[in-house]
This record gives C-alpha cells, sequence and structure tokens, in this order.
C-alpha cells in the first residue's frame, strides 16, 4: 500500500517554497499588530541601506537560491523595488513577503513586477474584514490586503496567500478557501502555516499558540476544501512535527510506508542544502517519547517552545510494532 495523494502533495518538489531560499530580513517595523507574528516582540531593527544590499549581493551569489524580501513588513521600506530589482539580476527569482496593504497602492504592484519580482507572499488569515482586522489589531486593513491580492494577480505576480493558523481562527480555512476562489483566482498555491511559538507569538502563550492536534485538525478540514476547490496548497513539512503531517493530510498508509516514501522525497528534494532546515534546527527538538519513533530518523522536530507552553503529549510518534498503519 502506497502513500494517499496529499502527503504526496505535501512533499511534492513543486510544493516546496523554501529550496535553497536566502531570506534577507530587512526591518521588524509594521503597520499591522498581529499578536501570533514571530519576529516582533525582540529587538527592533533596520537595515541600513548598505547592510540591506550586502545581504542581498550575498544572496544573489547563490546561484540555485530563491531570494525572499521580508520583516516586519518590507514595503515599507522606500529602497524596496531598488533591493528587488538588485536581487533579480541575472534572472534570480524573488519573493517579497507582505501582508498586501501597500499592493492596493495604484501602480504599487505593477512597479514591484517591474522590478523583477516574481511572486508575493501576502498574509490572509480570515475571511472576512470583521475577523481578519482583530486578528491583526488594524481596522480597515483586510480590504487593502484583498484589493492587493487583486493587483498583484493583475500586474502578473504570483500569489501565495499564507494563512497563519492561531488559537483565534481554527475555523477560519474553509471559509478562506472560498473567499480565495473568489478573490484571487489562479493563485500559485495557499500556503497553510502553523503559528511558531517566537517573537510575540510566544510572550503570549496558549492564548495564541494552539496545541497541535487542534491545529490539524483545522489545516485537515481547510485541505479538503482546498482540494474540493482545485486550489494548490502548501503545507510545510520541515517545520513541522512528522505525527502532525500525518494526522493532518490523514495519511493512513502503514509506517514502513510512509518512512521509506518520506526518505526518499527529502533526498530527491534536497533538503540537506537548503538553508532554512539548518537555521530551524537549533529550535526544533526530538522529546523523550520519540525516541522509539519509527520515523524519527525522517522528521525534523518540534518546535523546543512549543513543547514548553503544551507539553511532550504534543508529539505523537508513530512507533507501535506492529501496527501496520498510522494511528
Amino acid at each position: 500500500m502506497g502513500v494517499a495523494p496529499g502527503l504526496k502533495r505535501v512533499f511534492g518538489r513543486g510544493n516546496c517554497i523554501h529550496p535553497r531560499s536566502r531570506f534577507v530580513r530587512l526591518t521588524s517595523r509594521c503597520n499591522q499588530r498581529c499578536a501570533f507574528c514571530n519576529i516582533r516582540g525582540g529587538e527592533s531593527f533596520e537595515l541600513t541601506a548598505a547592510e540591506a544590499g550586502a545581504l542581498v549581493d550575498a544572496a544573489r551569489a547563490d546561484a540555485a537560491a530563491v531570494v525572499h524580501l521580508t520583516g516586519g513588513e518590507p514595503t515599507l521600506r522606500r529602497d524596496l523595488f531598488e533591493l528587488a530589482a538588485r536581487a533579480a539580476a541575472g534572472g534570480r527569482s524573488v519573493f517579497v513577503q507582505t501582508n498586501g496593504i501597500r499592493l492596493a497602492q495604484p501602480g504599487y504592484a505593477a512597479a514591484l513586477r517591474a522590478a523583477g519580482v516574481s511572486d508575493v507572499i501576502v498574509s490572509y488569515h480570515a475571511a472576512t474584514a470583521a475577523r481578519a482586522d482583530a486578528l491583526t489589531a488594524a481596522p480597515g486593513t483586510f480590504e487593502l490586503t484583498r484589493r492587493g491580492l487583486g493587483a498583484a494577480a493583475a500586474a502578473g505576480l504570483g500569489l501565495w496567500p499564507n494563512l497563519v493558523f492561531t488559537a483565534g481562527n481554527l475555523d477560519e480555512g474553509p471559509a478562506v478557501v472560498r473567499a480565495l476562489g473568489r478573490d484571487a483566482p489562479g493563485l500559485a498555491g495557499l500556503i497553510l502555516s502553523v503559528v511558531q511559538p517566537h517573537g510575540l507569538a510566544l510572550a503570549a502563550g496558549a492564548e495564541v499558540v494552539p496545541r497541535l492536534r487542534a491545529t490539524a485538525t483545522a489545516v485537515r478540514r481547510t485541505i479538503t476544501a482546498a482540494t474540493a476547490a482545485g486550489m494548490p496548497y502548501h503545507l510545510s513539512y520541515c517545520e513541522n512535527p512528522l505525527c502532525f503531517v500525518l494526522r493532518a493530510t490523514g495519511e493512513r498508509a502503514p509506517i514502513a510506508a510512509v518512512r521509506a516514501y518520506v526518505r526518499r522525497r527529502l533526498g530527491l528534494n534536497g533538503c540537506h542544502d537548503c538553508r532554512l532546515v539548518g537555521e530551524m534546527g537549533k529550535d526544533k527538538v526530538k522529546p523523550a517519547a520519540c525516541a522509539g519513533c519509527e520515523l524519527a530518523d525522517v522528521c525534523f522536530g518540534v518546535w523546543r517552545a512549543q513543547l514548553a507552553i503544551h507539553g511532550e503529549g504534543e508529539v505523537e510518534p508513530r512507533c507501535a510494532p506492529g501496527a501496520g498503519r498510522a494511528r
């Protein structure tokens, strides 16, 4: 028995937006105030033009890299177009990670495209203005984000709406799929993110960071809705423990089949070359409960802070001898 299409979708090479990615974090400033932000809450920072340029040049030097310009909110930088053009030199793919507010300004999205930006990852955490503006603590900005998506599509930018699941929006997934089907047809893929327990999110603790079991259920419902709508989706396997990924995708193949498939895909996908995996490894752990798991050698572990908030029950090792099927 092989693995199901859901798991193949997650581990497919085309579903990974991070191959050899280089992230240039330009600023900590933002025009929203999300309590689940994993960036803000620490020291504020603003790269000088020289510092930003040097980091962009270093990222561009990796011929296989995709350059991500991010923040905070990178569109608050006046030199974003110049930096994007510098990053795109030589035909490099350039992503801008944004809340989409400034994309709604006339000509802004087109100017990003002209500067060499290929894709935008746009925060989209709820399907209605009331819910979204409450999550971002920035009244009136959801409508700008919605309009920004349309402007980005019209400019020819690849669209990657990013839905971050928190304790405050676990029920939003299917509604978000419906809203995006209306507002952003032809999107490149819907990113399904699990809030990372860092920055402000870590400070808020369980008020913002949900248990992984509840989040997996929310992600599964969203995947079901996206699949029914013919909408491509992206769920990171390296940012989440494999037991979570199996629950979120509803994978029921025998453990041995899952292990063999994942091990093969990690090799084919070149995960050993991905800088993101190495950077995350500093904060990921495998607790004692994972010791006997048959999937331990193909799993990236769980955020250390996730366990600090909710305990070791967050992982569900798939290691029952002879069970034959993921539970």
